[in-house]
């Protein structure tokens, strides 16, 4: 082989070599680095961006304070007996009426008392006076929805429960069946329309006619009605897992946003607050050469390593990051949207869970309303808020309140009409 097919051969191999690492570093996706510190970490769930959290998340209430209600229905009645008689179901109708009183003790599941009335016709026609009392199990098999949704407005309900008739005219108080299905539609948060059919299965001697100690007489009926909530109302969602979003980012756990870098996603583990410190602390620096800082994550410090804003906001001086704003409709307590209430969820999950203080502060646009209204205004704006998050089990010992009366502190004015929430250390 000649001195020149040598150095050719050298140099192909050389060139070949570069191709090759040239190859292999474009094949490397470049990240956002911080300019302290980066860790990535493998995830096998990919969420895609903007996710709900509560995708498998259950409602839950009080077990004793919340979701009571109360009824009251009217409607008709068909007596259907054995001896059957004379005359087809549309002849025996007779009128009839009942009052309710219950509880919702999930979405899903709840019981009542039902009190329902007035008379019937027997097998011969004859009118006859009657009463019912009895106790139903209630399954709501829409309530699954509460968990995913915000405004839930159907339910069907179908119940099974026992209790006693009473015939005032033979004195028979025998023991009976009761069944059947309910729709209800929420007009408003307290107030539900209804529409029930159901059915009572007795003892074939409750009318006076028929074989003692058997079954076969059955009273149908198909109510219309109104179901009022009281006390309080509603249902706070909670994820499956012990953990929300929130905590996973806290513990290190995979984000919820799609870093759309294959299956790595940055770790969360406040490289950037810490970042922040760090150039907090080098006031000097020139924005080029890397900063001093350790890897010990920002609330994990000794409160004596800390200086400036970290160490105001550990002792308890200064607002935990940036408020979250609460904006209502004009001259009213009620959300400009009632999604804002998912902050809610949050906001309480985190004061309990590291104990902290709770500041809510309530305001009013200052170009409309005297004074005086908006004075009243911020103090019911307050008032609500913190009355939400009692609902999501922060202590009222915990939540400061504070009115502002109207303000002009920012554009447009619609933005003055709200209550702003801060969580501090105690």
């Amino acid at each position: 082989m000649t001195k020149s097919n040598k150095n050719m051969r050298k140099k192909l191999i050389l060139m070949l070599a570069v191709a090759c690492t040239l190859q292999m570093k474009a094949g490397v996706l470049s990240t956002c680095m911080d300019s302290t510190k980066i860790e990535t970490k493998y995830c096998t769930k990919n969420l895609s961006f903007g996710s709900p959290s509560n995708e498998d998340a259950v409602a839950i209430g009080s077990v004793w304070s919340d979701n009571w209600f109360v009824g009251v229905f009217g409607g008709a009645n068909a007596f259907i007996g054995k001896p059957l008689g004379c005359e087809d179901l549309f002849g025996r109708i007779k009128p009839t009426f009942g009052l309710t009183f219950g509880k919702w003790i999930t979405p899903a599941v709840g019981g009542r008392l039902y009190y329902q009335g007035v008379q019937f016709k027997d097998c011969n026609l004859a009118v006859q006076d009657y009463q019912h009392l009895h106790a139903d199990f209630m399954w709501n098999v829409l309530g699954n929805r509460y968990g995913k949704q915000d405004d839930v407005r159907l339910d069907i309900v179908p119940f099974v429960g026992v209790g006693l008739l009473h015939n005032k005219g033979n004195g028979q108080k025998p023991f009976a069946l009761s069944y059947g299905i309910q729709g209800q539609y929420r007009l408003t948060k307290r107030l539900s329309a209804t529409l029930e059919i159901g059915n009572t299965t007795t003892f074939q001697e409750f009318d006076g006619y028929g074989k003692v100690g058997r079954f076969g007489d059955h009273l149908m009926s198909l109510t219309a009605g109104l179901s009022f909530n009281i006390g309080n109302v509603g249902w706070k969602r909670i994820g499956k897992s012990a953990h929300t979003d929130a905590e996973y980012a806290y513990s290190n756990h995979c984000p919820t946003v799609n870093s759309n870098i294959g299956d790595h996603y940055t770790r969360n583990d406040y490289s950037g607050l810490n970042s922040l410190r760090a150039r907090l602390n080098n006031k000097r620096w020139d924005g080029n050469t890397p900063v001093q800082n350790d890897s010990t994550s920002l609330f994990d410090r000794n409160e004596h390593e800390t200086s400036g804003y970290f160490s105001e906001m550990q002792n308890g001086n200064v607002c935990i990051g940036t408020p979250v704003y609460f904006f209502f409709e004009l001259g009213t307590t009620q959300l400009v949207t009632p999604l804002q209430l998912l902050n809610l969820d949050e906001i309480a999950h985190v004061a309990n869970e590291h104990c902290l203080r709770v500041k809510v502060v309530g305001a009013a646009d200052s170009a409309t309303g005297s004074a005086e209204i908006n004075k009243n205004l911020g103090t019911s704006r307050a008032k609500f808020i913190a009355k939400e998050l009692n609902k999501r089990g922060v202590a009222s010992d915990c939540i400061t309140l504070i009115n502002e009366g109207g303000i002009s502190d920012y554009t447009p004015n619609e933005a003055n009409r709200q209550t702003k929430v801060m969580l501090y250390n105690r």
